[in-house]
């Protein structure tokens, strides 16, 4: 399938898809005219990316995954571990949200009562 379609499938631009092929994170063939020619396996690559992406990790990390991505097997998966890692990191993220909500309604609560609308 050619770029347009890949974007479509995907959820990513052109653009995006021609940067993450130049940073190594796509790895696409051409066909005999040289265009790039996606795969269904491409795909669910891409989705995989723009998941880990929409996920907050650092494009770093994803090349990191991804250069690991056929290297992998056992409990010392270096590939599982950059998983792990951002995994805590998304854990204190959600403590730290979770402490600016409690703030918001700690003040909620006093502007409410001030001004006598509860």
């Amino acid at each position: 399938m050619k770029i347009r379609e890949f974007a479509r499938l995907t959820g990513l631009s052109a653009h995006t898809l021609r940067y993450y092929e130049r940073i190594n994170l796509l790895h696409v063939d051409r066909d005999a005219s040289g265009h790039r020619a996606y795969t269904k396996q491409d795909v669910k690559w891409a989705r995989c990316i723009r998941r880990l992406k929409d996920a907050d990790m650092p494009l770093k990390d994803i090349q990191e995954f991804a250069s690991l991505r056929h290297h992998c097997c056992g409990p010392e998966c270096q590939r599982l571990q950059v998983l792990e890692k951002h995994r805590e990191r998304l854990e204190e993220l959600r403590k730290e949200i979770l402490e600016h909500i409690d703030l918001i309604d700690e003040e909620v609560a006093r502007f409410k009562a001030w001004n006598k609308l509860e």
